[in-house]
């Protein structure tokens, strides 16, 4: 059998959604609850900080929060 026919039944019509669509409206409610939650830059410096010691190219005792990537890590991507 060298082809195969299927009967592809199309999407449904396209609707236009308004801006205040419940879609859009659970989005926006969403958003607002997690305002806040995010995690302060010490956290994430010491989150990165961490991670990059545990590269195996990597001289752990070189890797501060000021080290350039390339220049004093030799990492370049």
């Amino acid at each position: 059998m060298k082809y195969l026919r299927v009967n592809v039944v199309g999407a449904l019509p396209h609707q236009y959604q308004s801006p205040f669509s419940s879609t859009s409206v659970f989005l926006r409610r969403f958003s607002e609850e997690v305002r806040g939650s995010f995690l302060d830059k010490s956290e994430v410096t010491d989150r990165v900080v961490s991670c990059v010691k545990n590269f195996q190219k990597v001289d752990p005792s070189k890797v501060t929060p000021n080290a350039h990537f390339q220049n004093d890590l030799g990492l370049d991507s």
